[in-house]
């Protein structure tokens, strides 16, 4: 466990605690960090949980795509990346996270096709709001999942639940009026 998380570090995040062979929990949001996410990251192979971002209280940085080789995590069940400057397309390789429970994008800059977060059977909660993010979202097709946050009611970046009865906006969520994101039809 390495937990360091609100130490108001600065820099990057440094690629050689991915390297590291028995590391299972990495906490670095709430710091001051820059920079892009390594391209090694897929090389902790046993880590299970990864912050470097937070939604609570976000002062992370961190910019350019997430990397293919997050594939390579593949025990990883909480991903939390919010509050960030994270752009392009999400990796067709996060649909190979097989034990991802928490995946937490909210708020940063990611654009195309959000279709393949409907692969991730073991999630169970799913932010990805405050993106540009589109297309559709099977989100009766995940059986795990009990809570989702996305940009269902946005007239330029739609994601589509078939699922659904309704979208709730952000805008009534921020307000205190309702839900925010996708609520599911009851049988």
């Amino acid at each position: 466990l390495l937990s360091l998380d609100f130490c108001s570090f600065t820099g990057t995040v440094p690629s050689p605690i991915f390297t590291m062979p028995d590391l299972e929990h990495l906490h670095l949001g709430g710091n001051y960090l820059t920079g892009t996410l390594p391209s090694n990251i897929g090389n902790a192979t046993k880590l299970q949980t990864l912050t470097l971002g937070s939604s609570r209280h976000p002062t992370n940085n961190l910019s350019g795509t997430i990397p293919q080789g997050i594939s390579g995590l593949s025990e990883l069940f909480f991903l939390e990346l919010s509050s960030n400057q994270i752009s392009g397309t999400l990796p067709d390789s996060i649909s190979q996270l097989r034990n991802l429970q928490y995946l937490f994008l909210r708020g940063n800059n990611l654009e195309g096709n959000i279709s393949m977060i409907s692969e991730l059977e073991s999630l169970v909660f799913f932010s990805s709001a405050q993106n540009n993010l589109t297309g559709d979202l099977d989100v009766c097709g995940i059986p795990l999942l009990r809570h989702s946050e996305v940009d269902c009611a946005s007239k330029e970046h739609r994601v589509t639940c078939e699922c659904c009865n309704f979208c709730c906006s952000q805008e009534l969520f921020d307000r205190g009026e309702g839900i925010f994101g996708c609520v599911p039809k009851l049988p």
